[in-house]
């Protein structure tokens, strides 16, 4: 495998990664669906890597890599392997905060409600204390935000159902977070420079939402530093490779996925519960809780807070 710079595929190499990658998910998974889906490239482009009649680059096999999780027990398990009998059921935006809606009230009224969540920046239940915000980046998403502040004054159902959740989860039981602060910064510039875009057309909503921006970054820092709050804040080392929420309540567990498209992957199975709460906790084990390290707290949101200032 090269560096980015390098040209021409070291076919051998190559050729026993993604061997040894197939190994591990198994017989019944396809392994070019998986490339792609996880390098965000064509199948086609996924199948010349594959072959070897493509470089597979350094970056691109760390992505790979991160399939395969090390377990608490030392072990190797491959997430599409050990997913492959699991019932997963794929759902709309609208079936999403449908699913979330029930999951959480379920949650809330359980005897030991306790949740854990990573995410690829800043949280998305955060943005939803501001309406016009999340809107706003709800269409960025979407790839479409030729729309005035004032046609979102009247927040949708989702949004409404979306500060429902916000609440539920920071207000309930126990809750773990896990950040990255690479992505964290990332998400804020996203935001940040289509509002430049959208000042054009729209300047007082572009002004309100940058505002808005600030205060969610003080709410995660509020959130994070606070030790009494019922959700503790980490900050990873390790990357995050896709966005994930696991409710778990009295035995049973409901699992999320946002997925490539703004489609939702959901599932009940207590198996794939079970897997990722003993990923989540291997993971806070190497993390940093920011309300215990003030010294990576103050370094990680004043990275945050810079990058917003710079952003402006």
């Amino acid at each position: 495998m090269r560096n980015r710079n390098e040209k021409g595929p070291d076919t051998g190499e190559q050729e026993m990664f993604f061997r040894r990658l197939q190994d591990n998910l198994g017989s019944r998974i396809r392994l070019a669906p998986v490339v792609a889906s996880t390098l965000n490239i064509s199948e086609k482009t996924a199948y010349r890597k594959i072959r070897g009649d493509v470089a597979l680059f350094f970056h691109e096999a760390m992505q790979l890599e991160r399939l395969i999780l090390p377990g608490p027990d030392g072990a190797h398990h491959a997430r599409y392997r050990l997913f492959a009998n699991s019932h997963f059921s794929p759902l709309s935006l609208d079936d999403y905060w449908s699913v979330l809606d029930d999951s959480l009230g379920l949650w809330s009224k359980s005897s030991r409600p306790y949740g854990y969540m990573e995410t690829t920046g800043i949280p998305n239940l955060l943005y939803f204390g501001f309406p016009e915000l999340a809107a706003f980046r709800y269409h960025l998403m979407l790839g479409e935000t030729r729309f005035r502040t004032e046609e979102i004054r009247n927040a949708d159902s989702w949004l409404k159902k979306g500060h429902v959740a916000m609440n539920t989860w920071f207000n309930t039981g126990k809750t773990h977070l896990i950040l990255d602060k690479t992505e964290c910064i990332e998400s804020i510039q996203l935001v940040m420079n289509a509002l430049k875009r959208h000042q054009r057309r729209d300047p007082s909503g572009a002004l309100l939402m940058k505002q808005q921006m600030r205060e969610v970054i003080h709410s995660l820092r509020k959130i994070a530093e606070n030790p009494e709050e019922r959700c503790w804040v980490y900050l990873t080392q390790f990357g995050i490779t896709r966005p994930v929420a696991c409710l778990l309540n009295d035995g049973r567990g409901q699992t999320l996925w946002p997925m490539p498209g703004l489609g939702f992957l959901s599932t009940n199975d207590p198996t794939v519960a079970d897997y990722y709460q003993k990923i989540f906790e291997l993971k806070i084990r190497r993390s940093s809780m920011l309300c215990k390290s003030p010294f990576f707290s103050k370094l990680f949101f004043d990275a945050l807070e810079d990058s917003f200032e710079d952003a402006l």
